[in-house]
C-alpha cells in the first residue's frame, strides 16, 4: 500500500465522521505528494496546501519548539562527552551513549519547553487569532548560548579538531534532516535499514561504557556533595536535593542486591 492509499483510506474515514456530525472543516497540508484526494471527492473536508517552502512557517513545530527541544539536548549531549573525556573515557567512545540514557534525556528536556515558548511558536504561525501575551521567553537564547559553549570547550579540550567543528546551526540541524518530504514508505525503510543492521551489530557487541558499580555510584554522590556544600551558590540546592534522592534510590537497589547470609556461611568446612 503507498501513501497515497494510507492517505485516502485515513480522510474517507474522517470524512464520514464529520458527515455524521454535520461538521465542515477545512485541513491545512504541506505538498507532500501523498496528500492526495480520493478519486470520488470529500464533501465535508476542503484540502488547502501550502506553497513550497512555507511549510515550517505554518507548522508550529516547525516554528520553533522542535528547535529549542533539539538545543537543550545537544547541550547535554555535549556536556555528557566532556564529562566522560575528563574521565579518561576512551576517545573512540567518548560520544557514546545508552539508549536508556537518551530516552530519559528526550523525556526531560520535551517536558522543559515552556509555555511561552509553545505560545510564541503559535503566535508565529499567524494561522490562529493572537494567543494571550506571555513574559519573554530568553530561555531559548540561554540554551542556544550554552550550546555554544561547551561546542567551544569540546575545541578548548582538544575532543575535535577545528575543521572538524560544526557551526550551531550545523549542529542544531544536521544536512538532509528534514530532506523527507518525498520519501514514499519504501525510501524510508530503505533509508533506515543500514541504521538498523547497526544497531543490531551494536546489540551484540559488549558495552562501549561499562556500567559502573553502586558503590562507584555512591562514592561519586558523596564527593559531589561534599562540592555541593563548600560552595556558595545558590543555584546548586537543587542539584543536593536531586543527588540526595538519587543516593537513596542506589542504597535501595544496594540492600535488594544484598545475599542472604545463613549461620552455616560462618562455619569453616574441613
Amino acid at each position: 500500500m503507498d501513501d497515497n492509499n494510507h492517505f485516502q483510506k485515513w480522510i474517507s474515514a474522517w470524512k464520514t465522521k464529520l458527515h455524521n456530525n454535520n461538521r465542515h472543516i477545512a485541513l491545512l497540508l504541506d505538498n507532500f505528494k501523498g496528500h492526495q484526494a480520493p478519486p470520488q471527492g470529500l464533501s465535508n473536508v476542503t484540502l488547502i496546501f501550502f506553497r513550497p517552502i512555507l511549510t515550517s512557517h505554518f507548522q508550529p513545530l516547525d516554528a520553533g519548539t522542535i528547535n529549542a527541544f533539539k538545543v537543550q539536548y545537544r547541550r547535554c549531549f555535549i556536556s555528557l562527552a566532556i564529562c566522560y573525556f575528563n574521565d579518561n573515557i576512551n576517545l573512540n567512545h567518548t560520544y557514546n551513549i545508552y539508549q536508556l540514557s537518551a530516552i530519559r534525556l528526550c523525556h526531560l528536556f520535551w517536558d522543559a519547553i515552556t509555555t511561552s515558548t509553545i505560545n510564541n511558536c503559535w503566535n508565529n504561525t499567524k494561522i490562529l487569532p493572537k494567543l494571550q501575551v506571555l513574559p519573554n521567553d530568553h530561555g531559548g537564547f540561554k540554551a542556544q548560548n550554552s550550546v555554544e559553549r561547551e561546542n567551544e570547550r569540546l575545541h578548548e579540550l582538544g575532543i575535535v579538531i577545528p575543521q572538524n567543528q560544526m557551526l550551531i546551526l550545523e549542529l542544531l540541524n544536521p544536512l538532509k534532516e528534514n530532506d523527507f518530504n518525498n520519501l514514499t514508505i519504501k525510501d524510508v525503510f530503505n533509508e533506515h535499514q543500514p541504521f538498523s543492521q547497526e544497531i543490531e551489530e551494536m546489540n551484540t557487541e559488549e558495552p562501549t561504557l561499562p556500567m559502573p558499580s553502586i558503590s562507584i555510584g555512591q562514592k561519586a554522590i558523596s564527593n559531589i556533595l561534599t562540592y555541593v556544600a563548600a560552595s556558595q551558590s545558590k543555584e546548586l540546592d537543587q542539584v543536593s536535593e536531586v543527588l540526595e534522592s538519587f543516593g537513596r534510590e542506589l542504597e535501595d537497589q544496594s540492600i535488594n542486591c544484598r545475599k542472604q547470609t545463613s549461620m552455616w556461611d560462618y562455619v569453616k568446612h574441613a
